[in-house]
């Protein structure tokens, strides 16, 4: 009898642990909705990067065929070098925690 009790108790623990499993698993669209916020993220971060180091820098609007970020020609460069600087710094402290 007790072979029978832990074969019906391993399955319903197998059972229990797929379907926490199951629902664990996210869908496309959890995916999609997920990736867009990240998206908005680095968006609003950048902008505030370029803002603070005194660029003109704009997030656009009614999605731009231009992109998601308007920053003036003459300080594109000093974006892509503040963009590289937070990385690195952010890969930096990453490492060490």
């Amino acid at each position: 009898m007790n072979c029978g009790f832990r074969t019906s108790t391993h399955s319903t623990l197998a059972s229990i642990l797929n379907e926490q499993k199951m629902s664990e698993q996210k869908s496309t669209a959890q995916k999609v909705i997920e990736s867009y916020i990240e998206h908005e993220k680095i968006v609003h971060q950048v902008v505030k990067i370029g803002q603070l180091h005194g660029l003109d820098i704009e997030a656009t609007n009614k999605n731009s065929s231009k992109g998601d970020i308007r920053v003036a020609k003459n300080d594109h460069d000093k974006l892509l070098s503040l963009i590289d600087e937070t990385i690195n710094k952010n890969r930096h402290q990453t490492n060490f925690e």
